[in-house]
């Protein structure tokens, strides 16, 4: 198919791990889809077989024969632009709980994990405050959530001061209580 006795390049495959850059698969799609002299339908179809593991399963409601190559690219870009990917890993976040018989410092590393994922952009001091609270939200013992919340900075001076009860003594203190 590719024009004057060129030889046809090969697609890029895009799966939708993390680290795979959505904007970069789309870049090289286009320009092999342009190479290839595909038209719409085939630039559709050649999207489908482009993909494989959580991107297949994004658009597995959508049948090729129906949808357009614009169609099936939004529905990429909601699911895996980084945006999109932080406003997922906030939502875990918000319901990450400690499961039973996850280990303290397990807990607090899945959630320092997620909160940089969730929050890429934001300031050290600030992502942290948010962890702590979370982190307090989320084990299952009431009373330690009650005895050890972290208030918030009542002055834009307070933001910036360094939060005493960080994520260290958090789980010394949880340690202690269990």
């Amino acid at each position: 198919m590719a024009g004057q006795g060129r030889k046809e390049a090969r697609s890029p495959t895009f799966s939708g791990t993390p680290g795979e850059e959505l904007d970069r698969f789309f870049q090289k799609f286009r320009y092999v889809a342009e190479w290839n002299g595909w038209d719409e339908e085939m630039k559709t179809h050649r999207l489908f077989m482009a993909l494989d593991g959580c991107a297949l399963d994004a658009i597995s409601g959508i049948n090729p024969d129906y949808a357009t190559f614009d169609e099936i690219s939004d529905v990429l870009q909601r699911r895996f632009d980084p945006v999109e990917r932080a406003r997922v890993y906030r939502s875990e976040l918000k319901q990450r709980n400690r499961a039973m018989n996850e280990s303290p410092a397990g807990y607090a590393a899945a959630l320092r994990r997620l909160s940089t994922q969730a929050f890429p952009r934001m300031h050290t001091e600030d992502r942290e405050f948010h962890l702590v609270n979370r982190f307090i939200a989320g084990l299952l013992d009431v009373n330690i959530q009650h005895n050890n919340s972290v208030r918030e900075p009542s002055s834009y001076g307070d933001r910036h001061k360094p939060i005493i009860l960080g994520m260290p003594s958090l789980l010394i203190l949880y340690n202690l209580h269990t």
